[in-house]
């Protein structure tokens, strides 16, 4: 006859349990101490059920170890492409503004001015658009997460039902998108500064020629 009293199973919130021995260890422990209590063999597997969801938990942190070095993979893919166009934009601008240089040293400009006013540049324009970057991203964010906020609604309203949370409220990394932002305004001082100090080495008539 059912009786109230009875219990059929507890469960257990533990933390610091991290991998399967330590989980069998606890489980063991906890057999252990119920076999004494209630008096039955320790050896017996019958005597009291215990599923962990250790195994499950570990899978589920390697899935997402998985993706989020999928997403570094693909973060540093972009970086270098944004790198490579940087100094590649760098470049071609150098070449074509050479005869302006050479115009300059005409005019008494110095070596060291030219590289430094071509730094300027390239750092003013690699600030500017990796923040324009940075703001379209964190916008991108924003409405992203707005779009997940009302479908979530929808979804608990129609089935009564909560939806899934795990990608809920995605935001933006600010200290990685500060990083690739300073990556970007070194690179474009690295690409500025080889062709600019090559050009300012050439001799002004020579400069003058470059491309004509």
């Amino acid at each position: 006859m059912y009786r109230d009293e009875y219990i059929s199973n507890i469960d257990i919130e533990v933390t610091g349990i991290e991998t399967i021995a330590q989980s069998n260890a606890l489980e063991k422990q906890i057999k252990d101490l119920l076999a004494e209590k209630h008096h039955f063999s320790k050896d017996d597997r019958g005597g009291v059920w215990i599923n962990s969801s250790i195994a499950g938990h570990i899978e589920t942190q390697l899935i997402f170890t998985t993706i989020n070095a999928f997403l570094w993979i693909i973060g540093l893919g972009t970086l270098f492409i944004g790198i490579v166009g940087v100094s590649n934009i760098m470049i071609v601008t150098v070449k074509e503004r050479t005869f302006e240089f050479g115009i300059r040293k005409s005019m008494g400009a110095t070596p060291a001015s030219l590289i430094k006013m071509v730094l300027l540049e390239s750092t003013a324009i690699t600030s500017l658009f990796g923040y324009i970057g940075l703001a379209s991203g964190a916008i991108v964010m924003k409405i992203v997460s707005y779009v997940l906020e009302i479908n979530s609604t929808n979804k608990e309203n129609a089935s009564g039902l909560a939806s899934l949370e795990t990608f809920s409220d995605p935001t933006v990394d600010m200290r990685s998108a500060i990083a690739a932002t300073i990556v970007l305004i070194i690179a474009g001082i690295i690409a500025g500064y080889i062709p600019a100090r090559r050009a300012s080495k050439l001799k002004t008539i020579d400069a003058m020629r470059y491309n004509k």
